[in-house]
Formats: C-alpha cells, structure tokens, sequence
C-alpha cells in the first residue's frame, strides 16, 4: 500500500511511504505421495528405492476493492507478472513477443489493439481493418496505431514494444516436483544418490535477456546465441508473403541500440520452462570387513568414501537455475558449486 507522499519515506531506496500487509487471499491446494520400497534384500545385495512427488494449485482468490484490474508485481525490478482474482499467484503479464521478422531481423510483437486501431492506408480517414477506431467531434481517428506495424500474412505485428499488447501467458508455479532416492549395496560396497526434479512451470530469464543485450555501442559479455543464430540476411526464397516470415526462436542481430531497445525489452521471448533433473548427489562408499578390522588391533571401524554434490543439472538452458526462485526470476547469481569430498573414517 502506497501512502500519499507528505506521509514521508519509509526505506533509504525510495520517497514514497510504503505499508506492507497481508490484504489478499490465495488459496493452495495439492496432493503431496512418498514411497519407499526394497526392491531387493539379499544377504550379499540390497537395493532400495524411495520417491516423493508433490502436485499443488495456487490461485488467488479475493483482492481488496479497487484492484479487479490486478496488481502489478515487479520481479527483479521489472513489471513482468499481475496478481489478479482467479490467476495463479507468480501469473505472467508481459508484452507478447511472437517472433522476429526474417525480413529485416527486427522483433515483432501481438499490437496492443485494444486502446489503438489499424488503417488500410496509415491514416486516420482510412478503413479500419484492426481495433475499435475513437473519433472526435469532426469524424477524425484520435487513436490510431502508430506507424510501427506490419502486416504479415493478414496479420497484424508491431515492432515497438511501446505499443504492444500484454496478456497472461504462463506462471512460476510447478505443476508437480520432488525427489528420488537409490541405495544400491553389495558386500562392503554402497552407492547412494538423491535426485530432485520439477515439471511445469515457466522462469523468467533474466541473465539471458541481458546476455542478448545485442548493441555494439555497449561493452559486455554476449551470448553465444548472438553469434550462432543471429539474423544474418534475407534467408533465400524468403517473400513477404511467405508463411514461415516469423522465426518463431529467432535472435535479432548484433548491429544497433535501436535494435537492442525493441528486441530486449521485457516480454514473453524470455520466458523459458522450468522443467528441471538434478543430480543432487551421489556417494560411493566401502566399509572395512568385520574379517579385515579383526587383524588391526584397537580398530572398531574402517570407512572410505567419495561424494559428489551438485553434480548435473539438466534444464531448457544451459546455466539456468530454476530453482532460484519462487517467483520464477533467474538473475545473476552463482550456481550451486559442483564439490566433491573423499572421507577416510576410522573409529578405535
């Protein structure tokens, strides 16, 4: 809740006086499943297998009066997801990238033709082919698209993000996750590991949204993408009638701050599925005989070993964490270190 500004600031990083409460509901419900099963129990051999999977739906449910429209809620700094009445909590809602336009490498997104409208001849005493014209008292358009749009197979496409639409498209939250554990024995020999893993679920890029930051007047690390995908040209046989003009996961190309401004901007191109599999450790161990210690006077015990954590991730794209947020942000932050450790135990 924002206080009116006379009311003074309450943090040292901005001028407004800010109250946090508790004023919405959110309603959560799941199903949570765990098993744990000895799959082999031999004298010599012993193989035991446990998992757990939890499914949950979130939804937000009552917002206070005044806010039917939503709320805007930064992540990471940016305006990319709305709280809203019947939305999941983390919702998206961000300008919608659709594409690049293999014709001149430049971003397209869905225009906003909600609070504009789109002419057969770019102007204001034109037919309307797109949107709800707004005319003043002399019979003239006061709302019409600015001209920053194509039209690309009877569709309509802008290249500023400025004037795209923004409409809900994914949300933060996991439609199942959990773990898997193995314990595999033979003799003294004992390999154990834990696995995690989530399905569902989208995160927002950051890190490779900034890494795509394609203007050669700024000095930064870049992508590989820049260099591997990047438009370099018409493509051959490419029309403007053509039915693939959209590259769908295509990348604009390292040439202008124009460029960089329109094609980086926070939209839906960033977002990225959160499906994830990580090898989360794994311990290969071996115990010392009873036979063996009885020859070593004082002994009790002999047990060595070798773990490794953090070991693999598998995930949409390499270096990205999905587990670094619950609201789905991903930014710069270092990646869990990948350690392996060798213990040597002895008890007398």
């Amino acid at each position: 809740m924002y206080n009116p500004l006379s009311a003074g600031a309450t943090s040292t990083s901005s001028t407004e006086s800010v109250i946090v409460k508790n004023l919405g509901d959110v309603d959560n419900r799941g199903l949570e499943i765990e098993t744990d099963v000895d799959v082999i129990k031999h004298r010599k051999w012993k193989l035991n297998i446990g998992a757990n999977a939890t499914i949950m739906k979130n939804t937000v449910t009552h917002l206070p009066k005044g806010n039917e429209d939503g709320i805007i809620n930064y992540v990471g700094g940016r305006a990319i997801q709305r709280i809203q009445e019947g939305h999941p909590l983390y919702s998206y809602y961000t300008y919608d990238w659709v594409g690049i336009d293999q014709m001149n490498g430049r971003s397209l997104y869905r225009p906003n033709l909600a609070d504009y409208c789109i002419t057969d001849n770019k102007a204001a005493d034109g037919e309307v082919l797109y949107g709800t014209p707004v005319y003043d008292d002399y019979g003239n358009i006061t709302n019409l698209f600015p001209k920053t749009y194509t039209i690309i197979n009877g569709e309509p496409y802008c290249y500023h993000y400025a004037y795209a639409a923004r409409s809900y498209k994914y949300d933060a939250h996991p439609r199942i996750f959990g773990s898997v554990t193995a314990s595999l024995s033979y003799k003294q020999w004992t390999l154990s590991s834990l696995f995690t893993y989530s399905l569902g679920g989208y995160t927002y890029d950051a890190a490779y949204q900034s890494l795509m930051g394609n203007s050669s007047i700024s000095m930064h690390q870049f992508h590989r993408d820049l260099k591997e995908k990047a438009w370099a040209g018409i493509p051959d046989g490419m029309t403007e009638d053509s039915p693939d003009r959209i590259a769908v996961s295509g990348v604009t190309p390292l040439n202008s701050s124009y460029y960089t401004g329109n094609s980086n901007a926070n939209s839906t191109h960033w977002l990225t599925p959160s499906d994830y599999f990580i090898i989360k450790n794994a311990k290969l161990s071996y115990a010392l005989s009873k036979k063996a210690i009885r020859k070593l006077n004082g002994v009790r015990g002999v047990n060595c070993s070798i773990t490794g954590e953090n070991l693999l991730t598998f995930s949409a794209r390499r270096g990205m964490n999905p587990q670094q947020s619950l609201t789905g942000y991903h930014g710069h932050v270092f990646v869990a270190p990948r350690i392996v450790t060798l213990d040597l135990s002895i008890k007398f």
